[in-house]
């Protein structure tokens, strides 16, 4: 497909913005967040989705098995864990979770060679092994890890690179998952099982009622979400 290197110049392009948007939602908690980017992003997709429904008919186990497992890490999980790095640092050093979150390449090659047994290049170990040590260096840019400031840079490089780890195991699994369904259907099928986890997430925790406290400039910052990375 001759076009895929530009739509995924695109799609990093609006990335690009999406640690700047979420500055405008920091006190509202993580799972709140990603349910209504999903939601949002569910129903703008539905007269579409509901079109490909079709394509849902004799689906084999594995491939729902893929598709719940995408949802789980890829759509709740890692978007949850990347909104709550950002959290960590009260959304003012977002440059370094934005950037640790770009090692998802390494962990998506990684998870194709096993589950899709894909070959990995010669050169790739050393290459990932020279991402992480640059992954350090952002980080820690004195070259230890500062515990006089707090945890809050530890814990949200961890979970930056979880985030990273979630998304590059989604993007393994949906390689397979396209193989039986085709981008729209997956698309939809993703964001229906990501609201309902994060639901589940915001009824566990008790914040529910944190969907009715959002000020003007939130609801624009989640559709702005919904239109650049949470959709499009």
């Amino acid at each position: 497909m001759q076009s895929a290197p530009y739509l995924i110049i695109l799609a990093a392009l609006l990335w690009s913005a999406d640690g700047l948007i979420r500055r405008y939602l920091y006190s509202l908690p993580p799972a709140s967040v990603v349910f209504l980017e999903h939601l949002l992003g569910l129903l703008v997709l539905l007269p579409l989705f509901l079109k490909e429904a079709k394509n849902l008919r004799n689906l084999s186990a594995k491939t729902w098995g893929s598709i719940i497992a995408i949802a789980a890490l890829a759509g709740a999980g890692g978007t949850l864990a990347y909104t709550a790095a950002l959290g960590q640092v009260n959304y003012i050093s977002f440059s370094v979770v934005v950037l640790l979150q770009q090692l998802q390449p390494i962990f998506a090659i990684g998870l194709a060679a096993l589950l899709l047994k894909e070959k990995i290049s010669k050169n790739f170990i050393g290459l990932a092994v020279l991402a992480l040590i640059a992954a350090y260096f952002v980080s820690f840019p004195d070259l230890r890890v500062n515990f006089a400031a707090g945890r809050a840079n530890i814990i949200a490089a961890l979970l930056a690179i979880g985030a990273a780890f979630a998304w590059g195991s989604g993007t393994a699994l949906g390689r397979y998952a396209l193989g039986k369904l085709n981008f729209i259907s997956l698309s939809g099928l993703r964001f229906a099982f990501t609201v309902f986890f994060t639901f589940l997430i915001l009824a566990g925790m008790g914040d529910i009622s944190a969907l009715g406290t959002l000020a003007a400039n939130q609801w624009w910052a989640i559709i702005a979400i919904v239109f650049s990375t949470g959709l499009v």
